[in-house]
């Protein structure tokens, strides 16, 4: 982060307090992102199924049949 981001990110904290709001992302989030996490919904549940080391009956990607609702 060069130093104009530095101060434009300041400039904006400060404009934004007077106003009564707050700031939506941290400076430090700014300085270090997250990477970003491509995977669908199914590939995310799929994981979590297996991490936790549960057994699905019907599989993740089936429907819920109207008998089961």
């Amino acid at each position: 982060m060069s130093e104009l981001d530095y101060r434009y990110y300041f400039t904006e904290l400060v404009r934004m307090h007077g106003e009564g709001k707050t700031f939506a992302i941290s400076l430090h989030d700014l300085m270090h992102p997250q990477p970003t996490d491509n995977r669908t919904a199914e590939e995310i549940a799929a994981e979590v199924v297996v991490q936790a080391g549960l057994k699905v009956k019907d599989g993740p990607t089936q429907p819920i049949r109207e008998d089961r609702r």
